[in-house]
């Protein structure tokens, strides 16, 4: 969004107002500081600095999302390790299949 010339900060400011509210939602405060920073940018037009908070923003985004992934693994083999193993002899015998 911040390549195109010119810079249509409101759609900019729309996506970071929302992206704000996704990262204050899980604790990522490192990602809101740095969106509260990149909106205060905007209000001012101050493209340059825009730039800059943008690529810092980025590596904040993508150390979260790297970090949710690995939780979110955790969760996964957390659960599957809960779940009982299913005993095959308790299972009851498929219409068609009992002998008589």
């Amino acid at each position: 969004m911040l390549e195109k010339t010119p810079v249509e900060f409101d759609k900019v400011d729309r996506a970071l107002h929302m992206l704000k509210g996704n990262s204050s939602s899980v604790g990522a405060s490192k990602v809101v500081n740095e969106v509260i920073r990149m909106r205060d940018l905007i209000e001012e037009k101050n493209l340059e600095s825009c730039n800059a908070t943008y690529e810092q923003l980025k590596k904040d985004h993508d150390e979260l999302r790297k970090k949710m992934e690995a939780y979110l693994e955790l969760q996964k083999q957390v659960k599957a390790a809960e779940k009982p193993p299913q005993d095959d002899d308790d299972q009851e015998p498929v219409s068609g299949t009992e002998s008589s």
